[in-house]
């Protein structure tokens, strides 16, 4: 309601006023910073994954030992070495944990600094074309075409 009252020329807007629409999801996304934040992220996510998948197979591996003694030691030991065994898991999921929480941190940081970026090529490009207001595309039902300085911001 707000949104109509402003665009119906409320509160004084003269005739020459300039309304633009961005696609701001198409510029998270499409925009080379965005891009080079997805690339980064997908090369962590690798590395963490081989990082993971070593410790799985250790893991695995002592697993598959433990099993194949339970009959060649002594309860005590068995015991010992299941407890060893579950604190090394433990600690691996902890780690796993840690390493997808990086991950994510790292990229809400990236994406959040990309956010104020567009916001300040949009503020800028708006005073250059004396816009009166920008609004992101996901707010309005219908806009022209013409309005919408999306590529515009993306070069």
């Amino acid at each position: 309601l707000v949104l109509v009252i402003f665009l119906s020329g409320f509160g004084g807007a003269s005739e020459d006023s300039k309304v633009a629409v961005i696609d701001i999801q198409k510029i998270m996304t499409d925009s080379l910073a965005a891009k080079d934040v997805q690339a980064q992220i997908e090369k962590k996510r690798d590395l963490f994954q081989k990082e993971i998948n070593s410790e799985e197979e250790k893991l695995a591996k002592e697993n598959k030992t433990l099993s194949e003694n339970k009959g060649k030691i002594s309860n005590n030991e068995l015991e010992a070495k299941a407890k060893e065994f579950n604190e090394k898991l433990n600690k691996t999921q902890a780690h796993v944990q840690n390493l997808r929480l990086q991950l994510d941190n790292g990229y809400a940081t990236a994406m959040s600094e990309i956010q104020k970026s567009v916001t300040e090529i949009v503020t800028k490009y708006a005073e250059e074309k004396k816009l009166v207001a920008v609004i992101p595309t996901s707010q309005l039902v219908y806009f022209k075409k013409d309005h919408d300085i999306t590529e515009e911001v993306l070069k």
